[in-house]
């Protein structure tokens, strides 16, 4: 008994080790978003449902903001002010979108927070451009001005009816505690601590510039910092606020855009080819690093050439961002996360041992 015991244990851990074998790649179907009549569409925003906001030519040739149904189903026309352009940069879990649309015009831009119509946030001098919005409907992003000081730093009440200006320089990401990351006046990455208060620069990767582009709820930001070569790369910062150059697809460039409270960062890097570097969409996790999306879609190749920009990603896993149809327009595309594990290709390995497990079992008993 004690012999057969041994063996079955034997057998089991064997297929055990194995299964820690498989790898954790995620794998996506992919949605063409399309556009509201026109040749090309950016997808800017995703939500945990599958609402992207974005902008999109119209068939007049405008570029107007739009947000989708649940799962990218449908592009709806947000309008503008009056003028001829607009775009939905960030979407919350609520549908609401944020981003900034010409009035008639189009000499001045006001930021707007849409929910079932366009809501002007106002200007604290001349214009304004919403780029983020938390949960709440808080909403980040910069105010211009005519006169001495440079652009300027807001964040609003939830309600959209109160403007704050938190001084010189633009917001970019905002998290659930209304902690805001962007660009300061001296084009460096800041993070403030809740509410918007105490700005913090937090520098570069050693060259001169640098911007933060998002921040989740545990005030992880990441961005795109010059190295001290001068080249750009994506950063995201450590728990002590230091940034951690995430390097590249092989090219020599790559830029972070978006984050969500896992941990998942997406963005776009330069990929090295035969024929020089091609910008390809990425994920990074803290498991497999910096992965090329093209790699990970489902049937990419029938209907795409390249997606070669990663704008947003949601808790739930859907992507959004632009890639290259097969007709050569440049369209918005969600990604819906359809697996997790992915088997390598030394299967026949699994069935031969439960085989043989099959096989030791008849024998012993």
């Amino acid at each position: 008994m004690q012999k057969k015991s041994i063996i079955r244990s034997f057998i089991f851990l064997s297929l055990l080790n194995y299964s820690y074998t498989l790898s954790a790649l995620p794998s996506y179907s992919i949605i063409d978003l399309g556009t509201l009549g026109g040749a090309e569409s950016l997808g800017l925003g995703v939500n945990d449902n599958g609402q992207v906001s974005g902008k999109a030519d119209t068939a007049s040739g405008d570029e107007h903001a739009f947000r989708t149904g649940n799962n990218g189903i449908g592009l709806t026309d947000l309008g503008t002010f009056g003028g001829s352009f607009s775009s939905g940069d960030d979407i919350n879990n609520s549908g609401q979108v944020t981003g900034s649309a010409f009035l008639t015009g189009n000499t001045s831009a006001e930021a707007f927070r849409y929910t079932a119509t366009l809501q002007s946030l106002g200007t604290i001098s001349t214009n304004s451009f919403g780029y983020a919005i938390n949960s709440s409907g808080q909403v980040t992003g910069y105010s211009t001005t005519n006169g001495p000081g440079g652009d300027r730093l807001f964040l609003t009440n939830a309600a959209g009816t109160v403007m704050t200006d938190l001084g010189e320089g633009r917001g970019r990401g905002i998290n659930d505690n209304a902690q805001l990351t962007g660009t300061t006046v001296n084009s460096h990455a800041f993070i403030t601590g809740n509410n918007g208060t105490n700005l913090v620069d937090i520098g570069t990767l050693g060259g001169t510039l640098s911007s933060g582009e998002d921040i989740n709820n545990q005030g992880i930001v990441v961005g795109t910092s010059q190295t001290s070569g001068g080249l750009f790369h994506a950063f995201m910062t450590d728990n002590s606020q230091n940034l951690i150059d995430m390097g590249t697809l092989g090219g020599n460039e790559s830029s972070a855009d978006a984050l969500n409270n896992l941990g998942d960062i997406v963005g776009s890097s330069e990929f090295s080819i035969a024929t020089g570097h091609q910008r390809h969409a990425f994920i990074w996790n803290a498991t497999d690093g910096m992965l090329d999306l093209n790699s990970l879609v489902i049937d990419l190749g029938l209907n795409w050439n390249v997606l070669y920009d990663a704008e947003d990603i949601s808790d739930t896993g859907f992507i959004t961002g632009q890639g290259v149809t097969k007709n050569g327009e440049t369209h918005a595309f969600l990604l819906r996360l359809e697996a997790d594990t992915v088997a390598e290709p030394n299967i026949l390995f699994l069935f031969s041992l439960v085989g043989l497990m099959g096989f030791s079992f008849r024998r012993l008993n």
